[in-house]
């Protein structure tokens, strides 16, 4: 389901997925089983994951409780206002929240705080961290 002004890229696959209004997804996209929340802006290349390797229940980390969700297949939640760089991957069940700006080239393995994350070095790290 898409909302009001929503903008799609070149090439992007959008597969049972929930796309608040006036978001943006960029070309070459893979988004599925994802809610992806208002305003949100997604680069090029980015791809949410949506099961896992070995096809067990994909488990959700939310306010310090672990939940196994029993299902085989879920994608993420992006929080509104929220900017994804080029080329990031999203690991299945994984929540970014509210405007967050995410650089380029980074895997998302955990949930995400507000925040600003970037590559340095080769390093994750949070804006302030040196």
């Amino acid at each position: 389901m898409l909302g009001n002004n929503v903008r799609v890229g070149f090439a992007t696959e959008i597969k049972n997925a929930l796309i608040e209004s006036e978001t943006v997804i960029g070309p070459q996209c893979f988004i599925s089983d994802s809610v992806i929340d208002r305003e949100v802006y997604i680069g090029a290349q980015v791809r949410t994951s949506n099961h896992r390797l070995d096809h067990s229940a994909i488990h959700v980390h939310i306010n310090g409780e672990h939940i196994n969700t029993g299902l085989e297949k879920l994608g993420c939640y992006i929080g509104p206002r929220t900017r994804i760089g080029v080329q990031v991957i999203i690991l299945p069940g994984r929540y970014i929240m509210a405007d967050t700006l995410v650089g380029p080239r980074i895997t998302i393995e955990h949930n995400l705080k507000k925040g600003k994350y970037i590559l340095k070095q080769e390093i994750l790290q949070t804006e302030g961290e040196k």
